[in-house]
């Protein structure tokens, strides 16, 4: 049987290791062979046998920023590797499986060229995608077929190809009237920063899991602190608050400078009016983090970006531990939170 190796090209495994072979690998290799000859078996969808050539399945999970962070980390993966890409979106078709509001796949408005389809999981295939990920996380080593599942959150995850993906995510024109009219507002505005408060899920999570309660960090004094910092550094800046609560919003944040985005619920309309301000003040938030890298990439003007010097409120030992992550670029200011 033979991998793809790091270059592109295949060769056997003794060639495409990253670390000693033991009996270990040796196992887990004749068991991916065997496996490999019932593949077909389980690839009930058909896209890649009909397509031809080596394959990759990306299983986009969660909101719209974690669905960006997991397709940029696929697209690095892919373009370094040399197979195609196919985006499986039974995380969103699984009657079973609980979603919050917000938890809807979102790609497809930016028409991005990758072909979709729905595997329903079996137990052969559970096992095999947990042998393939093992490989390939451990070893370096990636079979055809290999399923990418998880939270790549960080550039550095897909800095090699950020290039293609700032031109794959090309955003649609804007449709509902309230988006139209408060995009005129802000390019009618010299210093438009944009602010993002998230509240909702944060605050009153009912959906299960590790992560219940770990994420409301950004309080009132964080954005406070922020936008000070900004009017230091900014000539005469209006912020556009972004938030899912702008009742908290009006109640904690004052200023004849601050402006309440009302009206807006559609999150791809949400993203594309944050990425026309030249500044952002981000909450823990991949949503916003989304529209401060997108924003500062356009030529020609200066953006200054600030986030929050901590990302969660999880304890060591916590499999989700995100303020480990390298999730905040060196060049963003970060202002202090309220500690927990």
């Amino acid at each position: 049987m033979f991998v793809l190796r790091a270059g592109g090209g295949t060769a056997p495994l003794a060639t495409c290791r990253r670390q000693p072979m033991n009996a270990g690998i040796l196992k887990d290799w004749k068991m991916s062979t065997e496996m490999g000859a019932i593949q077909p078996e389980m690839e009930k969808d058909g896209v890649a046998r009909r397509r031809g050539g080596r394959y990759i399945y990306l299983y986009p999970s969660g909101g719209l920023g974690c669905q960006l962070f997991q397709y940029a980390y696929a697209i690095a993966v892919a373009r370094r590797h040399g197979v195609r890409l196919i985006l499986d979106l039974y995380w969103y078709e699984d009657p079973a499986r609980f979603r919050l509001e917000i938890e809807q796949y979102r790609l497809s408005s930016f028409s991005i060229p990758e072909p979709t389809t729905v595997c329903v999981p079996t137990h052969w295939s559970r096992k095999k995608d947990r042998l393939y990920r093992k490989l390939f996380n451990r070893y370096g080593i990636l079979c055809s077929g290999l399923r990418l599942k998880g939270y790549w959150v960080g550039l550095h995850f897909f800095e090699a190809v950020s290039g293609e993906v700032r031109q794959l995510l090309r955003f649609p024109p804007l449709k509902s009237a309230a988006a139209k009219s408060w995009q005129h507002r802000i390019q009618k505005t010299a210093m438009p920063v944009f602010m993002h408060a998230r509240r909702g899920d944060y605050v009153h999570n009912k959906k299960p899991g590790l992560w219940r309660g770990g994420l409301d960090v950004c309080g009132p004094g964080y954005f406070r602190r922020a936008a000070d910092h900004m009017r230091r550094q900014l000539a005469s800046p209006s912020f556009f608050v972004f938030s899912d609560d702008l009742s908290w919003c009006r109640r904690h944040l004052h200023g004849q400078d601050l402006q309440f985005v009302e009206d807006v619920s559609d999150p791809i309309e949400t993203l594309a009016l944050m990425k026309q301000c030249r500044g952002s003040i981000i909450a823990n938030s991949t949503f916003s983090w989304w529209g401060a890298w997108l924003g500062e990439q356009e030529a020609d003007r200066r953006h200054l970006s600030i986030a929050p010097a901590r990302w969660d409120n999880m304890k060591e030992g916590n499999h989700v531990f995100m303020h480990k992550w390298r999730t905040i670029p060196p060049h963003w200011h970060r202002v202090p939170v309220e500690p927990y």
